[in-house]
């Protein structure tokens, strides 16, 4: 596919700094549907408080929740005025969509032609020039690509991503593989009189360590976990967001059984997963070296969920021509230049944890402050500019012979929609918005840095390198004061 490259920008954005704010990757909605309705009209909202939803708002784009839990947003584009769906029995939830997702991005690409939007809550979205006669889908031989991406907006053309969508309906109706049948299936051709296209968003999500919203958290762990399912799953889904090899002396075999995992409770109410891993001189593994001095290797892995999709997955959605490649919405993002840093980045820190509204350091452990985290061999290549993102982050960690204590770890890594012309974003030809730059972190703002205790907000994973049950002393920390060198992005 070719497109043309974003000419410089006026305003340099901060895109590659880790003290910059996070999102988390938690989508409190799980299967949301977004609507893309295929004209241009003002659009009526049912917003709290607005009137009982009788009041007509400045908006072309209309958000809903449904009462199976999901959610669709309608925009209307250039062409024919479309026939509005009831909103009877689905009434605006704002509360869910300020405390999830504020900020979307909608991208149609064809050849050279690349028709985008952006908008925040409250905004028009303002999207025209789609092509028509022509399909989007991501299942293979569409004629273009398209993608809906979702999230929260945290600096002028940036985003923190919580979601990705792909096409899945025209008109209401799935499309299929085979020969469509008229009224009932599509073949995902958006026609000049196409009223809308559907975009089911997969979420980003990430389940680190043990499930503490359960009595028996070793329930939660392992190869066949035994807690019981939450609806609509049918079956309690693995927590192998993180795993590690430390188990395994050799420093290698990333699996369950290796992984060392322990718990630790701050003010006898706020409960972590703390992972292990085995002092320098108890590690077999080969000794290398780096600019710190020598170090062993240990393997490890961080997953993020909700970019590869199984055919069945993505064909639950009534879209059958998903069925055999299934969505790899992964290769749809590519990675973003920074510099000087790489622009997979890795932050080592003093774990910090919330409990009764109230920051706290972990000190009683003594603080490691040479073991280091980093992208192994080859994802250092797959997550150069350019690449595509690839959500099995391989890591390395690398303990020395002063390694003791515990610490924390977090990342981040900046991606946009669609194949680059020379490393940026492609340029809009209908005349809307650059395209966003989306950062892919495991929590929002401060809580990047804070402990992650796999239910809620936080970021960092706790690690420790020789500890054992703490006596955890209570420090309440006033004020962040994070600093360090602003990275700006690369400009063409």
């Amino acid at each position: 596919m070719s497109v043309k490259a974003n000419a410089p920008l006026g305003n340099k954005k901060e895109m590659c700094n880790l003290m910059e704010v996070f999102m988390k990757t938690r989508f409190a909605i799980v299967g949301i549907v977004i609507v893309l309705a295929v004209s241009l009209l003002t659009c009526e909202l049912d917003l709290p408080g607005k009137g009982g939803g009788e009041e007509d708002l400045d908006l072309d784009w209309e958000f809903v929740d449904n009462p199976d839990g999901t959610a669709q947003l309608t925009l209307w584009l250039d062409g024919s005025t479309p026939v509005k769906a009831t909103t009877a029995n689905r009434a605006l939830n704002l509360g869910i969509a300020k405390r999830s997702h504020d900020f979307f991005e909608a991208v149609f690409v064809i050849g050279d032609t690349v028709a985008r939007s952006n908008w925040e809550i409250g905004q028009a979205a303002g999207i025209r020039g789609v092509t028509r006669g022509k399909t989007y889908h991501l299942a293979g031989g569409a004629d273009g690509e398209a993608l809906v991406l979702v999230g929260r907006k945290v600096g002028t053309g940036e985003g923190t991503l919580l979601g990705v969508g792909f096409m899945t309906h025209v008109d209401g109706k799935p499309i299929v593989s085979g020969t469509a049948t008229p009224g009932t299936s599509s073949d995902g051709t958006v026609l000049s009189n196409t009223r809308s296209v559907t975009f089911t968003v997969s979420p980003v999500t990430t389940r680190v360590g043990y499930d503490f919203s359960v009595t028996d958290i070793d329930s939660t762990w392992g190869d066949t976990p035994g807690a019981a399912p939450v609806p609509p799953d049918t079956s309690y889904p693995k927590r192998d967001t993180f795993l590690t090899a430390a188990g395994n002396p050799a420093g290698t075999g990333v699996n369950f059984t290796n992984t060392l995992i322990g718990t630790a409770t701050f003010k006898e109410i706020a409960t972590y997963s703390m992972f292990g891993l085995l002092k320098y001189d108890d590690i077999t593994a080969t000794v290398a070296s780096d600019t710190g001095g020598d170090y062993k290797p240990v393997q490890a892995i961080y997953k993020m969920g909700g970019f590869s999709l199984t055919g069945a997955e993505a064909a639950s959605t009534g879209a059958t021509i998903y069925t055999t490649p299934g969505v790899d919405l992964g290769a749809l993002l590519y990675i973003a230049d920074c510099d000087p840093a790489p622009s997979f980045q890795i932050l080592e820190r003093l774990a910090m944890y919330q409990a009764l509204g109230q920051t706290h350091d972990v000190i009683e452990a003594p603080l490691d402050t040479v073991t280091t985290v980093h992208p192994d061999g080859a994802y250092v290549t797959a997550s150069a500019a350019g690449e595509t993102f690839d959500p099995v982050i391989t890591l390395e960690f690398r303990v020395r012979p002063l390694s003791a204590g515990a610490f924390a770890f977090t990342f981040q890594i900046p991606v946009f929609a669609f194949e680059p012309d020379g490393g940026f974003p492609a340029l809009s030809t209908n005349g809307g918005p650059e395209g966003i730059y989306w950062y892919i972190r495991p929590a929002h703002g401060q809580q990047q840095f804070l402990l992650d205790d796999g239910r809620s907000s936080g970021g960092a994973v706790l690690m420790g390198v020789g500890v054992g049950s703490l006596d955890w002393l209570e420090i309440i920390v006033d004020g962040f004061g994070f600093s360090g060198a602003n990275r700006r992005p690369v400009t063409p």
